[in-house]
């Protein structure tokens, strides 16, 4: 089934890319938009084919990662804007999507990384898609939230249309291949964060406890 979307998805910007069509980017934007509200959509994918295919000609990449990158923005401010919205209903959505656990790490993170921790989690399939929702949750202000937003999205809309275009420069176009790379650079970028993050939540748990123990 996976196997099948990922298909179609190729097929269909593949298809537009070839008759020149403005309607490919509009795609990888909508994708990339549309992974925010509902995270089984491939976003990354769609950037990844996109600039592929824009390796052998038949789209341009340039435009390819503004899509990425507007895509990007406004699926992530949606979230934010809904976490700020002070729904109890959201509110309560989130604790159950998140976790309460998570919520209060989030609010350690924020509190102790700042904007650094929402551009590194922009990288992150499962954080990318909380971590917008938990920034505006937390009452995050506009005037933090939006450069960290700008940057991350920027820059992971850099790394996914320039891997995509640099593996299908060098393998002849093959989306497959550029998929499986992506795939394992954001298995490895992935690890890499999960150690860091229980660090982190070790010292987190570690002050809490120092905190209640002096009270």
């Amino acid at each position: 089934m996976l196997a099948g979307a990922l298909r179609g998805i190729s097929e269909a910007i593949g298809e537009l890319g070839s008759a020149g069509s403005v309607m490919a980017y509009l795609a990888v934007m909508l994708c990339v938009a549309a992974e925010a509200l509902v995270p089984i959509l491939p976003g990354e994918t769609a950037v990844v084919t996109a600039a592929t295919f824009a390796s052998q000609g038949d789209l341009a990449i340039g435009w390819v990662f503004a899509a990425a990158w507007a895509g990007a923005f406004i699926g992530d401010v949606f979230l934010y804007v809904l976490g700020r919205s002070g729904s109890e209903r959201i509110t309560r959505w989130a604790e159950r999507a998140i976790g309460a656990e998570r919520m209060e790490s989030g609010r350690y993170f924020f509190t102790k990384f700042g904007q650094p921790f929402l551009v590194v989690g922009r990288f992150i399939p499962g954080l990318r898609v909380i971590n917008a929702l938990t920034a505006g949750a937390l009452d995050l202000p506009v005037r933090r939230y939006l450069p960290a937003e700008i940057l991350g999205s920027g820059l992971w809309a850099l790394y996914a249309s320039w891997l995509g275009y640099a593996v299908g420069s060098r393998l002849e176009g093959s989306v497959w291949l550029s998929l499986v790379v992506s795939g394992i650079a954001t298995i490895i970028l992935t690890a890499v964060v999960g150690v860091f993050w229980k660090k982190a939540e070790a010292q987190r748990l570690a002050e809490t406890a120092a905190h209640n123990s002096s009270t």
